[in-house]
């Protein structure tokens, strides 16, 4: 616990610099991860240029931690017209194509796409409302299509103002808007409805399924209308899942079933920390951290909350009713960051991440679909055996395994885990770690190369169609304009 306050220092400068990260789908769902590490001898760094595959084979130790380290030199390319002052999202529609949707100062929302010769559309506006970061939510529908899902505000007399969320979809060049507007104004007595954060998830039929949080207005029948009472928590299309308190830092669950979920209303979508995901069984499932968990504060430049359990419920049938909470990971030390991945087995595969953490800074969990039970979980990377098992590197070698910030993990095409984090906490020495577990303790480390410059650096990773990773890269400490820079390099 010692070194809380470096992590989120480093984890504070990464979200500055990164802007936002992508809004994952269903077959590639939300990221994050962690890390430190321990080694056993050193190996020289083998340059490659964008290839991933290693060059020795590092020696598994059941008291250690050994490392296989491999400098990987991607070929960056920039896309043009584009300033990354705002927030971006980079992804892969079902057709392989490479989109970008961002927002200029006035927070209008745009999109370009890469076209077959490698050179990229002409921003186009994608809907009128001025929108920002946690006003949309962009993925992929059943499909293959770029699926855009925006709120709006509409003013309804007597009433004030509600939002109402709707859907586009991106097909053969162009945006069609689907008809319906999802309004959940009016659900279980709420008259108005204000949404701060929602995703989108779809189910095995196609249909999407809004997982939000929102406060609203809601009168009691006892009331005639003159008494309204304010209700805010996580709600599921219309359904409201759990209540949370005035000061919004606890939660209370309002469904059997369903655990007292906490949620980070500061944050971005993409680290809150709370998960609605339906997976290839059409099975729905609900994985957060629990707000009735012992909470462990941490200040200095960034003051910060965090709990110390994740829990999963699931519903067999659309969410009518619900199985849980199941306790995934619990502890003495405060999660900082979960995600969960789906394998072409249908498993669950569920990562935790606490920074500083004697035992292990990274937990790994299978939830198999027989019953989705957490068993055991596997830890790794214990910042204690850590400083011990480097102790006698050189001071460079030491450097470049310590204090790593896990931000994501993916799965490659043989559903092998990547933990995907980085380190420093100046940005010119920024680096950008792809790990992947050999055996044991014995793991493979690529060094990522940034493209060229004091304040560039990789900010996300994913896997693409064909099986290789996309890395987009951004400038940071800059005024104007921002470039951002994207490469491929193979996953294996």
């Amino acid at each position: 616990m010692r070194k809380i306050i470096g992590m989120l220092l480093v984890a504070c400068i990464l979200l500055m610099a990164a802007g936002c990260n992508e809004k994952n789908t269903k077959n590639t769902p939300p990221t994050s991860t962690n890390g430190s590490g321990k080694a056993e001898s050193t190996q020289s760094p083998a340059q490659t240029s964008g290839s991933a595959a290693p060059t020795g084979t590092a020696q598994a130790d059941a008291s250690k931690v050994s490392f296989q380290y491999t400098k990987v030199s991607p070929s960056w390319k920039q896309i043009d017209r584009f300033d990354g002052n705002y927030d971006f999202i980079l992804m892969e529609d079902g057709q392989s194509v490479l989109h970008l949707i961002y927002n200029d100062y006035s927070l209008q929302t745009y999109h370009c796409f890469q076209q077959a010769d490698g050179n990229w559309s002409e921003p186009r506006q994608i809907v009128k409302e001025s929108l920002n970061f946690q006003g949309y939510w962009v993925g992929t529908a059943p499909d293959g299509s770029l699926c855009f899902a925006w709120k709006e505000g509409v003013y309804v007399q007597r009433e004030g103002w509600s939002d109402v969320l709707h859907i586009s979809l991106f097909k053969d060049g162009q945006w069609w808007e689907d008809p319906k507007i999802y309004d959940f104004k009016g659900a279980e007595g709420v008259s108005s409805i204000t949404i701060s954060w929602f995703s989108v998830a779809f189910d095995t039929q196609g249909e999407p399924h809004f997982f939000y949080e929102a406060d609203g207005d809601y009168d009691p029948p006892e009331s005639g209308g003159e008494m309204p009472m304010i209700v805010g928590g996580l709600f599921l299309d219309g359904q409201q899942l759990t209540q949370h308190g005035i000061t919004r830092e606890r939660q209370e669950s309002l469904v059997q079933g369903v655990g007292d979920i906490g949620i980070d209303f500061s944050a971005k979508p993409v680290d809150k920390n709370v998960f609605f995901y339906i997976d290839s069984r059409n099975v729905y499932h609900l994985i957060g951290l629990d707000a009735n968990s012992p909470m462990t504060s941490a200040s200095g430049i960034v003051s910060v909350v965090f709990a110390e359990w994740c829990i999963h419920s699931y519903s067999r049938d659309g969410g009518k009713t619900w199985e849980g909470p199941f306790t995934v990971f619990d502890g003495e030390e405060p999660i900082s960051r979960i995600l969960l991945v789906e394998d072409a087995k249908g498993n669950l595969m569920l990562m935790a991440y606490r920074p500083g953490s004697d035992e292990a800074s990274l937990l790994f969990s299978t939830l198999k679909p027989d019953s989705y039970k957490a068993g055991t979980p596997e830890g790794y990377f214990g910042e204690k055996q850590m400083d011990e098992d480097l102790w006698e590197m050189p001071y460079e070698e030491r450097m470049r395994y310590s204090s790593i910030d896990f931000q994501g993990m993916l799965l490659d095409s043989m559903d092998m885990p990547h933990f995907v984090g980085s380190a420093s906490l100046e940005p010119s020495l920024h680096t950008f770690y792809d790990i992947t577990q050999i055996s044991e303790n014995a793991w493979s480390v690529r060094d990522i190369e940034k493209p060229e410059g004091d304040y560039v650096n990789i900010v996300t990773m994913f896997l693409r169609r064909n099986g290789n990773f996309i890395l987009l890269a951004s400038e940071s400490g800059k005024l104007e304009p921002i470039m951002l820079f994207y490469a491929e390099i193979p996953a294996e």
